[in-house]
């Protein structure tokens, strides 16, 4: 995840305002995919065995750590340093239902061998989707879901992906834009 030193640098900007956030104002998230590079050191004692001897791949997730930090660093200045031009939201909340979702730990993929799995699912899922939208003039102007499934769709797939969480974005921006 997101280091501590990234959020006291954010924190720590000379914006107007900034000071008026309280320490459980800031929030840092993200999804993941385990299609993907590493994001922050969190898990850095499994994925250095990974690279472990291979210096360019070690050097490849230390850029991408680098510009991954710095981009958020400078969306947060944009963001926070338009708070002189805040405009007036709606906030909408929505309980949406999917049943993609199963219980990983009961059922091995070697048992699905590329069959859909059993329904209704062993053990405990969550199909419920929470969805918070935030709306002015009636235009969707950020919308945050989440899902209890983990992002490993694509499991024997080494290329780079966004997994599922992806498409869910691209089907959003395609229906509202």
């Amino acid at each position: 995840g997101w280091s501590q030193r990234l959020r006291d640098q954010i924190q720590s900007l000379d914006l107007p305002g900034l000071e008026l956030l309280r320490d459980d104002q800031l929030v840092l998230t993200f999804s993941h995919t385990h299609s993907g590079p590493a994001v922050g050191h969190n898990l850095f004692p499994i994925v250095s065995k990974l690279v472990e001897g291979n210096q360019s791949q070690k050097q490849a997730m230390d850029r991408y750590m680098t510009f991954l930090n710095e981009a958020v660093l400078n969306l947060a200045r944009q963001v926070l340093s338009s708070q002189a031009h805040r405009e007036r939201v709606e906030m909408r909340f929505s309980m949406g239902y999917n049943t993609m979702a199963i219980n990983r730990r009961l059922v091995r993929e070697k048992e699905l061998d590329g069959a859909p799995p059993p329904m209704p699912s062993k053990g405990v899922v969550d199909h419920t989707v929470p969805v918070l939208g935030f709306f002015q003039n009636q235009h969707p102007r950020v919308i945050i879901f989440g899902y209890a499934a983990h992002p490993t769709v694509l499991t024997d797939n080494y290329r780079y992906s966004g997994d599922y969480p992806t498409a869910v974005i691209a089907k959003l921006e395609q229906n509202i834009g």
